[in-house]
């Protein structure tokens, strides 16, 4: 019994317990090339100080890697996820799509996807991975790690041009701010 209620534990169960002091990692530096918000970069060094106050340990932390070069492996995987949609879309509709059904950053990565041959698909799968769980093993030398929320401050809607000439542009530039 006691298995089970420790397996479905709430999300915030172990938030809600004591456990003393906190070893937080405060990482205000992006793992990419993005230049930081200086609000956003308040906001994290004010909840660090707020923490600290209460006497938990704050140690500030660099990315445990760059992901500047991971744009394009990651991509790939964005892209066959986007493509999952139109394919959903066209068994639904039981008609293929065609680019005047999408916005032409969909379409764009609809393509890249449908170009993209399963064993790089599975490359970049792998890839993301296992950046991901060194990522996280990296983490676990801290109870938390405090980041500021996004690295630029949120776009207005329609600030990006996701149906424009050059859709996969678009789709880089959003990479700065998220």
């Amino acid at each position: 019994a006691d298995a089970l209620r420790t397996a479905f534990e709430p999300f915030w169960g172990p938030a809600a317990r004591s456990r003393g002091l906190l070893g937080v990692g405060l990482m205000v530096e992006p793992p990419m090339d993005a230049q930081v918000d200086p609000v956003a970069e308040r906001a994290a060094r004010d909840a660090a100080a707020l923490l600290e106050g209460l006497g938990h340990l704050v140690e500030e932390v660099q990315p445990p890697a760059r992901f500047d070069d991971l744009l394009e492996t990651f991509t790939d995987l964005w892209a066959a996820m986007v493509s999952l949609g139109v394919l959903f879309g066209e068994l639904v509709s039981g008609r293929a799509a065609t680019a005047e059904d999408l916005e032409s950053l969909t379409w764009a990565l609809h393509e890249r996807a449908l170009a993209t041959p399963a064993s790089q698909y599975m490359r970049a799968l792998t890839i993301i991975q296992r950046v991901a769980r060194g990522s996280v093993e990296w983490s676990s030398q801290w109870d938390l790690i405090l980041t500021p929320a996004l690295a630029t401050r949120p776009l207005r809607i329609g600030s990006l041009e996701t149906d424009g000439p050059n859709p996969m542009d678009t789709f880089r530039a959003s990479s700065g701010f998220t």
